[in-house]
């Protein structure tokens, strides 16, 4: 309780009454206008990747626009599945753009005016949580994307990657190695079981680091299918990273 006993003028007591109301009312403000809500489902987020990947899953990168519902229909799943397999998602009628989550792989075929496949990026110093380790303390992590209609899906998958020219994909975190080169494809083809990739142009590397990232994302999308069971690159003409 507030007493003005020791204030020898009324006007002084009811000067300091003032400013003590008006600084709790600036710290309950202040209180109120932290994004709690944000942090925690980002914290969530973060410790769901951290379990690990559910079996049979890949990663979905929600886009501006997205709903729950609208990327499991794309993906002809439920959203009880999606919210079974992404259990830091409290509220499924919020998500946020570049939030990583988990969607089933074995999804029927998709519309006839793209084809959908995978393209795989590299989730930073992440001691292997999020996917395959690679070295470094990184992985590799798979990402769903839309190519267009092709019976040649490793070729066009390859593409996908090639042509993206940001250092991180969207808002996810994952990290592109490729990002800086300037690389096309000379001959893909399958023979054996043997993936044989090709590519010219100018490779640039950040890092010896960069090696291992750029070898995983490279293997990793011909190994996503099942008639692959070795991987041979070839850049400019020389065995990458040189040797078997």
């Amino acid at each position: 309780m507030f007493r003005c006993i020791q204030f020898a003028h009324p006007r002084r007591c009811m000067r300091a009454l003032i400013l003590a109301l008006l600084a709790l009312a600036v710290a309950l403000t202040a209180t109120a206008a932290l994004p709690t809500g944000v942090y925690a489902q980002a914290g969530e987020e973060a410790g769901a990747l951290r379990h690990g990947q559910p079996a049979n899953t890949t990663v979905y990168v929600v886009q501006r626009g997205d709903t729950l519902s609208a990327i499991a229909r794309r993906n002809q799943t439920t959203v009880a599945a999606l919210l079974a397999l992404n259990p830091q998602i409290r509220n499924p009628n919020r998500l946020y753009v570049g939030q990583r989550i988990w969607i089933p792989v074995a999804a029927p075929q998709p519309p006839a005016d793209f084809t959908r496949s995978k393209i795989f990026l590299i989730a930073l110093e992440d001691g292997g949580a999020s996917g395959k380790p690679i070295g470094c303390g990184d992985s590799v992590v798979p990402v769903t994307v839309e190519i267009a209609p092709t019976r040649a899906i490793l070729r066009g998958s390859l593409e996908k990657l090639l042509g993206l020219h940001d250092a991180y994909y969207g808002e996810s975190g994952l990290y592109n190695a490729l990002y800086q080169s300037q690389l096309s494809i000379a001959d893909v083809r399958i023979e054996n079981r043997v993936a044989i990739i090709s590519l010219t142009g100018q490779l640039v590397q950040g890092g010896v680091c960069d090696t291992p990232r750029i070898q995983a994302q490279l293997e990793q999308i011909a190994r996503q299918f099942s008639t692959v069971d070795r991987v041979v690159i070839y850049i400019n003409g020389s065995l990458f990273p040189g040797r078997n």
